[in-house]
């Protein structure tokens, strides 16, 4: 049990100092961060601690600071934005009613620190059928909602695996499993017009970006093969 002001500084370096670019590392010492967290909130007294730790690294307060980001700028990050991705987690977790030893599970019950920093809607309550009922509602009808936008208008709509699409295309990255909707358009001079529409997550559909990819390449190797042919 971490008491004094001088052991939350302990505890704090101990995380900085494991914490590592890997995702073992990182889910790690968040976890490690929220437990020290659970007990901090439990408490007046180090909350006051916290506070103390936070001023003496020279960190600024806001209303808003809460004991997460506090945590995350002494133990991962000082700088502000880079801290609330692990910040939103460990409020998202709170929120959630996830205990210190269920977190990790929970983590990657619900697509690690990325997919939680995306999520526009509290997760739902850990154990509670109800909760986990509205929020399953709550996705069903924002991917209904996506899937009817782009059938808007379209001529055909089909799904293939990134790598048939994106091998070529070094300025699109993604990590984990997608899958992409295609979208068809029939072209003057061409087959098809390949237009990219939106990039989901393969489990749930979530739309993840938007992106437009037009033919260009295509249209200038149709041109060239009409300019060899016509000097033949």
């Amino acid at each position: 049990m971490t008491n004094s002001k001088d052991e939350i500084h302990e505890t704090i370096v101990d995380i900085k100092a494991n914490f590592g670019t890997g995702r073992d590392y990182i889910n790690t010492a968040i976890k490690n961060l929220y437990q020290l967290q659970h007990q901090i909130m439990n408490s007046d007294k180090q909350k006051r601690h916290l506070s103390l730790l936070y001023d003496e690294a020279g960190l600024k307060t806001q209303k808003s600071t809460d004991v997460a980001t506090k945590l995350v700028r002494l133990a991962i990050t000082s700088d502000r934005k880079k801290a609330n991705p692990y910040a939103k987690v460990l409020r998202q977790a709170t929120q959630a009613k996830v205990t210190p030893d269920g977190f990790l599970d929970w983590l990657n019950k619900h697509g690690g620190i990325e997919r939680i920093r995306l999520s526009k809607h509290p997760l739902p309550i850990e154990g509670d059928a109800k909760s986990e009922k509205e929020y399953d509602q709550i996705k069903e009808a924002e991917k209904q909602a996506a899937t009817k936008k782009i059938d808007k208008g379209m001529n055909y709509i089909a799904s293939m695996p990134s790598k048939t699409i994106l091998k070529n295309d070094s300025n699109l990255e993604f990590k984990g499993n997608v899958a992409l909707l295609v979208v068809f358009r029939r072209t003057e001079g061409l087959d098809e017009d390949l237009t990219v529409v939106e990039v989901l997550d393969e489990k749930t559909a979530e739309a993840k970006s938007v992106f437009r990819r037009h033919a260009k390449d295509a249209k200038l190797a149709e041109a060239s093969k009409k300019q060899q042919h016509n000097t033949h």
